[in-house]
């Protein structure tokens, strides 16, 4: 679903639908079925890549300080910003 790339306001199932061939429902389905992007990716680096190419894998993880004892995910994670595990 291309939708989401011309949608005007905000990105949500009712507007998606309003600009799309899709109803609301059948919106709310797509979304949750879930993507698989892992073979897209991979089609679209063998595409643009040559034999002789070689291929580096990057992370870019960000560290997002969190409150409460309750919080989901809250844990111990490495912040490269402050070079320690902190609580986040």
């Amino acid at each position: 679903m291309t939708t989401i790339f011309v949608v005007y306001g905000k990105v949500n199932y009712t507007n998606l639908s309003r600009y799309s061939d899709c109803c609301e429902r059948t919106c709310r389905r797509h979304f949750e079925a879930g993507l698989s992007l892992e073979g897209l990716n991979q089609a679209l680096i063998e595409q643009v890549s040559g034999d002789e190419s070689s291929q580096n894998v990057v992370v870019d993880c960000t560290f997002t300080e969190k409150s409460g004892r309750h919080t989901y995910g809250l844990d111990w994670f490495y912040n490269g910003k402050t070079q320690q595990a902190e609580r986040g």
